[in-house]
């Protein structure tokens, strides 16, 4: 059988199949198999991920709406979509703490604002392009400025929550029984290192430009507070905010172990 390719290019092969996001899902959804088998055995850790969940959105019926995994535990079911990105994730810290958790109990459907100290919220956000030795990668146009994607977190977060409306099925009179009682973290899954920035508001000038910074920290994952209506949303509903994970796929288990502590403390 002759070559489909050169075999010296096995290398651009690979590092081209790297960008797409279905390798960032296969693994996704290896790391999710082995932390539910190695707690409740292969059987139930096959049972307990879908993958590649299509169903028709509830806002826009017309359109159908795919969704990467959707992860079963104790008492929660997490919607993940896996994103593969060449930038880095920079968010500033919110003045806010307040988690926003969508979960089903008393009254359906609700966004449940929590105070809690294990996750650092965050809301703006800009992607930046970062060389592999922390040096910022310029525009083509202007050395004063860094490459960046100004949509690509916020596109990816709204594919997210209409996903997680589609998979919760309100609108359509199909709630799943099953998720009675459970919460639903929305995860956005990606290989973009996470980055949160610091700054007070004497070091923004009368321009409104920020003149200087307190602090750039590497995150392993954090809860990003977005603005969004939903279908479970209550008709006196004043506060729109809810809360999506993002999480670096190299710490998807720890995030799991705390998010999953977190959920059996709360049912205690």
């Amino acid at each position: 059988m002759s070559e489909l390719i050169k075999a010296d290019q096995k290398q651009l092969l690979i590092a081209t199949l790297n960008k797409r996001g279905f390798i960032l899902e296969k693994k996704a959804w290896q790391i999710l198999f082995n932390f539910r088998m190695e707690r409740s055995g292969i059987q139930d850790a096959l049972l307990g991920i879908e993958r590649n969940v299509l169903r028709g959105r509830q806002i826009e019926p017309d359109e159908t709406s795919e969704t990467d995994l959707v992860f079963h535990g104790a008492y929660y079911v997490a919607i993940i979509e896996c994103k593969r990105t060449d930038y880095t994730w920079i968010f500033t810290k919110s003045n806010n703490s307040t988690v926003n958790i969508i979960s089903h109990g008393y009254g359906g459907v609700k966004r449940r604002p929590k105070n809690l100290p294990e996750f650092t919220v965050v809301d703006s956000n800009i992607a930046v392009m970062v060389e592999g030795d922390g040096t910022l990668r310029t525009t083509n146009k202007s050395s004063d400025y860094a490459q960046t994607s100004y949509k690509e977190i916020d596109d990816y977060a709204y594919q997210l929550l209409r996903n997680l409306d589609s998979r919760l099925g309100i609108t359509a009179g199909h709630f799943p029984e099953e998720f009675n009682g459970k919460s639903f973290p929305p995860i956005l899954l990606t290989n973009a290192k996470l980055g949160v920035l610091e700054f007070g508001d004497s070091q923004i000038n009368d321009k409104g430009d920020l003149t200087d910074y307190n602090n750039l920290s590497e995150f392993p994952f954090f809860a990003y507070n977005k603005q969004a209506i939903m279908a479970f949303d209550q008709n006196n509903e004043t506060d729109f905010t809810k809360t999506i994970f993002i999480v670096n796929i190299e710490h998807l288990n720890e995030f799991l172990e705390l998010y999953g502590s977190m959920e059996v403390s709360r049912f205690q």
